[in-house]
């Protein structure tokens, strides 16, 4: 009994080591199973991020390419600086006209009736360039929307996706236009009617410390009130040259009055993105912004 009790006792003890042997080589593999498949885990998330995050500036580019296409044809051929430079003349010939007619009837009454037709010349050119106003407006939003549609239909079918991610087809979501935050227009004050020039300054219609008109609607101080003057904003010449079309931060975008040119564009781009081991995908979106060509001293 005894000794039967002592090789049992001694059995055990040599299984022993075996038995720890084998647990630890269990527990090892259960650590290493468990951290390749965190590894594993991590690295999907990390391809991923890097998928989502490529095809956002894949998109952003897409943005940027429609959006500075587009902004091309808002000052095209300077016809926002060639129509600010209108209708400031035009105003101050209405201006002048109206002066020599009052001037005339007091003085020299016998040319009254020709300073009269004069005037009447002159409001009805200035009638004809509101016209022309709202037409050349019109066929810019038109112009805009069709550069948009155009560029936008030449690029997007272009592959945004990567093995790991999926993108579906962009669309367009926002199309804003308005002026750029701070800009003025690029007619300064004309000289040689100082009557004019002081109801300007005192109304707040010319920026002191440029002396560039601020956009808006211009009225006349008295007489021919009925008719408006639209200025628009769009950045002035520097050094003798026109500032090129750049992009720009979409918050510095603001707002324009309907009855002005607009100056700035902002655009948005979403689409719907999903990876690997996520059956719902998400939108994505992008937005750009840019400004146009800037004013140049050419006038004709």
């Amino acid at each position: 009994m005894t000794e039967s009790l002592y090789r049992c006792i001694q059995s055990k003890r040599i299984a022993a080591p075996a038995v720890v042997a084998r647990n630890r080589a269990g527990s090892m593999l259960a650590v290493v199973s468990l951290a390749g498949g965190l590894i594993l885990v991590l690295a999907g998330c990390a391809l991923s991020i890097v998928g989502l995050l490529a095809v956002q500036c894949q998109l952003k580019s897409l943005a940027d390419r429609v959006t500075l296409s587009a902004v091309r044809q808002l000052n095209d051929d300077n016809k926002i600086g060639k129509m600010n430079n209108l209708e400031i003349r035009c105003r101050q010939l209405v201006y002048t006209s109206r002066h020599a007619l009052l001037s005339a009837q007091t003085t020299a009454p016998i040319v009254s009736g020709l300073a009269d037709e004069l005037l009447k010349e002159a409001r009805t050119d200035a009638q004809e360039l509101s016209e022309e106003h709202d037409s050349l407006l019109a066929l810019s939003h038109r112009q805009v929307h069709e550069a948009i549609t155009r560029e936008f239909e030449s690029v997007r079918k272009q592959s945004l996706s990567l093995p790991w991610v999926s993108v579906a087809e962009p669309c367009i979501t926002v199309i804003k236009t308005g002026k750029v935050k701070g800009v003025n227009s690029d007619v300064s004050l004309l000289e040689g009617i100082p009557e004019l020039n002081t109801y300007d300054q005192s109304s707040k219609h010319l920026e002191s410390a440029s002396n560039l008109y601020v956009p808006g609607t211009i009225p006349l101080p008295v007489n021919d009130t009925d008719l408006k003057f639209n200025v628009s904003s769009l950045p002035p010449p520097e050094n003798g040259q026109a500032l090129q079309a750049r992009l720009m931060l979409p918050e510095s975008v603001d707002a324009n009055d309907s009855k002005l040119f607009d100056s700035a564009i902002t655009v948005e781009i979403s689409a719907d993105v999903s990876s690997c081991g996520h059956a719902n995908p998400r939108a994505l979106t992008v937005r750009s912004a840019a400004t146009t060509f800037g004013g140049d001293d050419t006038f004709e």
